[in-house]
Order: structure tokens, then sequence, then C-alpha cells
């Protein structure tokens, strides 16, 4: 057909040649350089024509061959999927033609999942249409039974085996076949220990610790610190300690501040600021090399004892003969938990005891007794103490001085002056003296309200009894000196009067 056409060109080509020729000889104007010049563009077309008509019928050729080829394929796809369908490994493609047998291979293993068998379908599109199924369909005919989900990879393996003496009996436009594995996601066997405990300064168990087992893939999940009365949560001293692959590693929970945005001190984080840290914490996934293996974490709480206060008087003024007990002494009490206590409240839990005069007597002027109260904490075990003194006031109605010290005419007396004018063995109120052998003797009561025996009981003074004031003591010296002078005086002027005589 195309050679046909060249020629009809050809002829067409002579034919306006002559045509051209002879209006030039009949004088129409053309000359024949223009004769020339059309005969070349029409040969040129004519090369075009033939040019283009070879290119259409090469592109015919090309989409035949690949209908033809389409037509004579038959395509076998694996594709890998988990069981919703979302893909996990690359799909395996195979083109195969009639009288080809099937190629299929066993499942790929994917790390992390298990092939499911029962779940595992094929489609096979061809002259008949599209058919659907699961592929335990071909177990009875490849000689395995049983329940799917029991199947070893040997099972497998048979019915593979037998899907492969399947030859291609028919090709054509999109004929296939396509077998889809399904896989279960396979949690690695073992957890992920994750404790939390809470602890004294000393290390001591202050609550129960708090224990979670985690699985891999799942994140930490630890809680804010426990809010534990009478304590205090130590953010500084609180620490962490991780067991994995790599070993086991400690620190301070405060490693983790920068990372997560508290740039504070941690003595001044708040719960706020805590939370922040906990946060970022509890990001941290499980792997799966971090199950199975005795891997851990653990947060250890750190917390300070709140110290308990306690309110003792310092000192009381009673009247002589009243009563007194030691309670009169007390203010109160605040425990390590907040809890403000009275008097019977912190005796009634032995966790207050008292030091002092058993039987403080109020009938003794200027009688002093000294009390510590000492309270121990049962929640944190801190203890704390206070000090309060009774006095039993003075006769005089002034308050009695502090106790007096032994002095070159005796001791000094309970108001602070000293006897003068004759040696006394015995001193007034709280102080001590010395007896005639130089032994210490406690001649009135003393600070606690008792009297302590000396080694002469004979010049100990009765606890009632008072000695003369100072002033009945001087009007006394002084008349004994101004007998003792007439005495003197007396015996001068007889001694004149008989030397007067001799001489």
């Amino acid at each position: 057909m195309t050679n046909n056409k060249v020629k009809q060109n050809r002829k067409y080509a002579l034919l306006a040649g002559t045509l051209l020729f002879s209006a030039g000889i009949l004088g129409m104007g053309v000359t024949p350089n223009q004769v020339n010049a059309e005969t070349t563009n029409v040969a040129v077309s004519s090369q075009n024509n033939v040019s283009s008509s070879n290119a259409t019928q090469v592109s015919k050729n090309e989409k035949n061959s690949t209908r033809e080829a389409s037509q004579n394929a038959f395509n076998q796809t694996t594709e890998y999927q988990d069981i919703n369908g979302e893909r996990i490994a690359d799909s395996i493609s195979t083109s195969l033609k009639t009288g080809d047998n099937y190629s299929f291979s066993v499942p790929k293993e994917i790390k992390g999942y298990q092939v499911n068998y029962a779940k595992s379908s094929y489609t096979l599109i061809n002259e008949d249409g599209t058919n659907t199924g699961k592929l335990t369909d071909f177990a009875s005919a490849a000689g395995v039974v049983g329940d799917p989900s029991n199947w070893t990879t040997s099972d497998w393996k048979k019915v593979i085996a037998f899907l492969n003496t399947i030859k291609v009996n028919s090709v054509g436009k999109n004929y296939s076949i396509t077998i889809t594995y399904k896989y279960d996601s396979v949690v690695p066997q073992g957890t992920f220990n994750q404790t939390t405990e809470y602890q004294d300064t000393t290390g001591k168990a202050i609550a129960n610790a708090d224990t979670t087992e985690l699985k891999a893939g799942e994140n930490y999940s630890f809680a804010a610190p426990k809010t534990i009365s009478g304590y205090q949560v130590n953010y500084t001293n609180s620490s962490y300690t991780l067991t994995n692959e790599d070993g086991t590693h400690t620190g301070s929970l405060t490693d983790f501040a920068s990372a997560a945005g508290v740039t504070k001190d941690p003595s001044e984080w708040t719960a706020s600021d805590w939370q922040t840290v906990l946060t970022y914490i509890d990001k941290t996934t499980v792997s799966e090399n971090g199950v199975g293996k005795d891997y851990s974490i653990k947060l250890t709480y750190k917390y300070d004892a709140v110290k308990p206060t306690i309110n003792i008087k310092p000192q009381i003024t009673i009247e002589k003969g009243s009563s007194f007990k030691p309670e009169n002494l007390f203010n109160s009490i605040v425990s390590s938990t907040g809890t403000t206590l009275s008097y019977a409240e912190a005796i009634a839990n032995g966790s207050l005891v008292i030091k002092g005069p058993s039987n403080f007597d109020t009938n003794i002027a200027g009688n002093r007794g000294t009390y510590t109260f000492t309270y121990t904490d049962p929640v944190t075990g801190l203890s704390v103490s206070g000090t309060g003194v009774v006095v039993v006031k003075a006769d005089n109605g002034g308050n009695p001085g502090t106790p007096g010290n032994p002095g070159d005419n005796g001791g000094s007396n309970g108001n602070g002056g000293s006897n003068s004018g004759q040696n006394q063995h015995n001193n007034q109120g709280n102080g001590l003296g010395q007896n005639d052998s130089g032994k210490v003797v406690n001649s009135n009561p003393s600070v606690n309200g008792q009297s302590a025996s000396g080694s002469t009981k004979k010049n100990s003074v009765s606890a009632n009894k008072e000695l003369p004031q100072t002033n009945e003591a001087n009007t006394v010296a002084g008349r004994n000196v101004g007998i003792i002078g007439l005495l003197v005086m007396a015996t001068l002027a007889l001694f004149g009067v008989v030397r007067k005589r001799k001489y």
C-alpha cells in the first residue's frame, strides 16, 4: 500500500511539472525557476506524508504488541499486611505465561509479627471473574488438617507446595492471583518493672512502694510524689535507677530538668515544675529489647521530716502554799503533721515526757522547780524540748534571788544579802553553806524542792524556821562590841592605877 502511494505522488509531481512548464511557455508569467521550486515543494510534501504514515504504523504495531503481551500475561503477587490491612513489607510480583506454574514462597519472617494463617487470603481474577477465599481452603487438598492457628511452618509449606502445582491455563487482561499474608503483632514475652519508692532521708520507707509491669511499646507511667503527713518531698535528693541492656544507671531526678525545660533550683520547685519533669520522663517508651530480662526503672522520692514545735512558759511565780502541776507551764505542741496537741493529748499517747520534781513543795518561800518537757513525734520520730521554771513567791513580796555561793563568813541568803558579824553555818533559801568541819550541807530545800542531807544534821535549820533579819543581827553585834569595849577600858584603868601606886 505504501509503494502505491509513493508512485501516485510521483505521478502528481510529474503532472504538476508538465503543467507549470506549459504555462511558462504560453506566456503566463511563470519562470522556469518557479517551476522548479514548486516541483521541489511537492516532492518534500510527498516525502513527509510517507514518513508520517510510517510512524503511525509503527506506533500502532507497538500498541498491538503491548496489548498482546498484556493479554498473554498472568500476574502473581504476594502481599504482607498487619491485621488492620497496613502494609508491613514490600509486595512481590511475578509475570507468568500460559502453562507456567504458580511460584509462591512461604511467608516472610517479619520482626515483631507472626503470620496468621487463618486470616491469610487469596484473590483470583480470570475469565470466570473475581474469586476470593482463605488460604486454608487449600488445606484439605494439601493434606493438612487441624485448626490453622495451630499450623506449623511445615504445614504451611505443604499448602504452598500444593498451590504451586497449579498451572496458568488462561491469560487475559488483568488476569492475576494475589495472596495476602496477614500478620499479628507479637508482644515480646516478659515485662519491664516500674517502681516508685517513698523514703525519709535515712532511707527508711515511709509509704508503700508502687510497682507496675510494663510491656514493650508502653510508656512509663510515673505519678507525682505522694503527699505524706509529717513529711515534705525533697526533689534535690530524689533519684532514679535504670537497669536495661546497657547496664545499670543511677542519677538525680533533677538530671531531666533541663531537657524538660525547668531551669529553677530544685529547692524552689513547685508541684507544677515537678509535673513538667514527670511528663517528660513519662514520654519514654519500653523497647522490645527491654522486657523479659529483669530490666526495670525505679524512682525514689526522698522526704524531709517536718520538725514538731513546743511552747513552754519560761517561768511562772506562784503564791506560797498554792497548788502547782507541771501542766501549768505548758502552752502547746504542734506535731510534725501540723496537729496542735493539748497537754492531755500529748501525755495520753506517751509522746510527751516530763522531767522535774515529782512533789514540788509550794510551802517554802523562794522554792524553785525546773521542768523539762520533751515531745517525740510518733510519725517522724523527731524530738523537741522546752524548759520552764516555777518559783514560790518570797514572804517579803519580792521574788527570791538566785541561789547564793558560800562566803568567808558563811553562805549568802536566798535574797542575795550576806549575814555578817558571826560565822554562820546555815544558809537561807536555796544556798549551800559549810559547817564547822568544812563539809557542805543543804540547810534548806534545794532547787528541786527536796532537802539534801549533810554530814552534820544538828546544824541544819528547819525548812520553816527563819534567821533574824540583817538589821536585827547588826543590833546584837553592836551591843556585844559595846560591852567588850567597856571591859577593856575598865581593865586599862585598873592597870594604870596599880602602876601609879607603885611608883
